[in-house]
């Protein structure tokens, strides 16, 4: 009899093994913040990635510090915040998680279970460890998250003495490697992100700033925290500003900028330096100028140094960014709309200054029913302005329409559309 009970717990736990070890596929993959991943062999199967912060902030949930290498310190904490893909197809059945956090050696020091019901419909589980020096040594460590006790996701991390392991590691891994390419630009525009106005030459005028952008080349070979300075030389050779910069392990660039206003800065030849702790890995020279006087050329651009082409169209093109079907007369009908593509063209030689455009749409009745107002940047060298309305019949009336456009006050631009009643079927 107690064979035969044996035989069927044995049977029972081995279709549980199977029934388990079936729904993840043997070989794992990198996954998002370099999680090694057990996919589901399901479509809308739960996943999981990892990420590893120094803290979370109380009322967002956001981690804080996100990294894979901590100092230890004390009352130093290291967070883990998995977050789940596919919860929200899973909300028919309780699920069963276990955290594992493992040491050194692989032994399991801390583990977790969370359980999420079905009027629980979070995607993202939570959990931590002190990593003070007297509870924890350092090494490399990983945290494993396992569904129903099936491993779904695992991350390493690592725990490194925080007054030594730094500057070890750096003359260990050959500190003189490590190199400094430093771009310098009037700053980044905030459309494309491109650096603006590089060079090694800028002026004094206010509001003006000459940015740096360090890449750090060769770093790879050092995956550790590191602190860098940026150290900006005047002409006599002083430092005249000196920053800290502390980039973690997965990042590779950094930016630093001082003012160029007259206030602050004399014209002359200055320089920026950088070093990864004592040593020097990069230097850039520049020089500081005075503004030249634009003032007769700015006093010249006026409306005579541009004119507006219009173009009425319904649709434009996603890929070239060109009208589709050009026309002047077009149907009023419900959701759709009319643009208006004005392409600003202007002399050779008009200085670079700020441009300000003001178009005005003039109905039927001859009485403006929209107005916009279009500023350009110094660096913007293509002048293309796009605008439109609704051809609602709620909105629009029948008849002959006007679009205007100025440069400050002056008329540069005009041109007439017609809209239509839609033909009755």
């Amino acid at each position: 009899m107690i064979d035969k009970k044996l035989i069927l717990f044995l049977i029972i736990l081995l279709q549980l093994f199977l029934t388990v070890c079936s729904d993840r596929v043997e070989t794992p993959s990198d996954g998002e913040n370099s999680t090694t991943i057990y996919h589901s062999k399901s479509v809308n199967g739960i996943e999981a990635s990892i990420t590893f912060c120094e803290k979370i902030k109380n009322q967002t949930g956001e981690p804080v510090n996100e990294d894979t290498i901590f100092n230890l310190n004390e009352d130093s904490k290291v967070y883990s915040i998995v977050n789940l893909k596919n919860r929200e197809l899973n909300t028919d059945k309780d699920l069963m998680f276990h955290i594992d956090w493992l040491d050194s050696t692989g032994n399991s020091f801390f583990k977790k279970r969370i359980d999420l019901t079905t009027n629980d419909s979070s995607s993202t589980l939570m959990s931590l460890i002190n990593i003070s020096p007297d509870r924890r040594e350092p090494g490399k460590y990983s945290l494993r998250v396992y569904l129903f006790r099936e491993l779904i996701a695992e991350k390493n991390f690592e725990l490194v003495n925080a007054a030594i392991e730094p500057q070890a590691i750096v003359k260990n891994e050959l500190i003189e490697k490590v190199k400094a390419n430093i771009t310098l630009c009037k700053g980044i525009s905030k459309k494309t992100k491109k650096l603006l106005g590089v060079g090694n030459k800028f002026e004094i005028k206010d509001k003006g700033k000459v940015l740096a952008v360090i890449k750090i080349e060769n770093k790879d070979s050092i995956n550790h925290p590191l602190t860098f300075y940026a150290d900006w030389i005047s002409p006599d050779g002083s430092s005249l500003y000196r920053k800290e910069v502390n980039i973690k392990s997965n990042e590779a660039s950094f930016s630093s900028s001082i003012s160029a206003s007259p206030n602050k800065r004399k014209p002359g030849k200055y320089c920026l330096r950088i070093y990864l702790f004592e040593k020097l890995i990069g230097e850039k020279s520049f020089g500081l100028v005075k503004t030249e006087k634009q003032g007769k050329a700015v006093s010249e651009v006026n409306s005579e140094n541009f004119s507006a082409r219009i173009i009425f169209c319904e649709k434009i093109s996603k890929k070239t960014g060109l009208p589709i079907n050009p026309d002047s007369v077009f149907t009023l009908k419900d959701k759709r709309k009319l643009r208006a593509v004005i392409y600003i063209e202007k002399s050779d030689t008009i200085v670079k200054i700020q441009k300000s455009f003001f178009i005005k749409w003039i109905g039927s009745d001859n009485n403006s029913f929209y107005k916009k107002k279009v500023r350009f940047s110094p660096e913007d060298s293509t002048l293309k302005i796009i605008s439109s309305i609704s051809l609602s019949p709620q909105k629009r009336l029948p008849g002959n329409y006007l679009l205007k456009v100025y440069y400050t006050k002056d008329l540069i631009g005009e041109k007439k559309f017609l809209l239509k009643e839609q033909a009755e079927k």
